[in-house]
């Protein structure tokens, strides 16, 4: 059982797992700890959720356990996280602003199918046919006599003949 609200500790734990995977040693389950601080959406709320156990789950906050981490080693100042905290807010004010500006994208029904349905990789494409051997002109003994195939779509054979199947066709 790992911490779910330790930043560190869940990096450690998924860490030593995909290593223990690297190393051909199979999957590892883990189990995090941890408490989901609204419903399962917005409109839901935490109403069934007594006061006390929101309280105690909202001081084990994993960002702000975070934050108090960097302070604590002295690579970062209490206020810098507010500074931080405008900068992306700023940042992602912009972009939602260039978003709603942006025009309506145009795609065909097509094009979403086909990022979604891709060509099967369980199923072979069927082999392209096969040109047979020996079937033109030049071959007077077996199927097999004639050494290269015939042009059978163009009516040349490879003698530079006309290929029986084609003789006296308009081609």
């Amino acid at each position: 059982m790992v911490d779910g609200n330790d930043l560190l500790a869940v990096h450690r734990a998924v860490r030593r797992a995909a290593e223990r995977a690297r190393r051909g040693e199979g999957p590892t389950l883990l189990e995090f700890q941890t408490f989901r601080m609204r419903g399962h959406e917005e409109a839901s709320g935490t109403d069934y959720v007594p006061r006390e156990q929101v309280e105690d789950w909202a001081k084990k906050d994993p960002v702000r356990r975070y934050e108090a981490f960097l302070v604590e080693k002295g690579l970062f100042a209490e206020g810098d996280f507010a500074t931080i905290r405008a900068a992306y807010k700023a940042r992602i004010d912009a972009l939602a602003d260039e978003a709603l500006e942006a025009p309506e994208p145009r795609s065909t029904v097509e094009e979403k199918l086909a990022d979604v349905f891709a060509p099967s990789l369980l199923v072979p494409k069927p082999a392209p046919p096969r040109r047979r051997r020996g079937s033109c002109a030049t071959s007077t003994r077996s199927a097999t006599a004639c050494a290269r195939p015939c042009a059978q779509t163009t009516g040349s054979c490879c003698s530079g003949r006309t290929s029986p199947s084609t003789a006296g066709s308009s081609r």
